[in-house]
């Protein structure tokens, strides 16, 4: 029975770094919930605004009465 071909050529697989991959990805994430942060407050302040605009609203000059 013949081998498959490539079965001998195979790369030796290198030692990865897994505790250096979980500080960049933890890193990553806290930049992101910070992002995540600024964009819900910005989106809150947004709410409010639109919220008094809606509850204050100025008279049309062009309605009578």
């Amino acid at each position: 029975m013949p081998r498959t071909k490539d079965s001998k050529n195979r790369p030796k697989t290198t030692h990865t770094d897994y505790a250096s991959q979980i500080a960049e990805k933890r890193e990553y994430i806290t930049s992101l919930t910070a992002e995540i942060a600024s964009i819900t407050a910005n989106i809150d302040t947004l709410k409010a605004d639109l919220k008094e605009k809606k509850t204050d609203p100025v008279p049309d000059p062009g309605k009578k009465g």
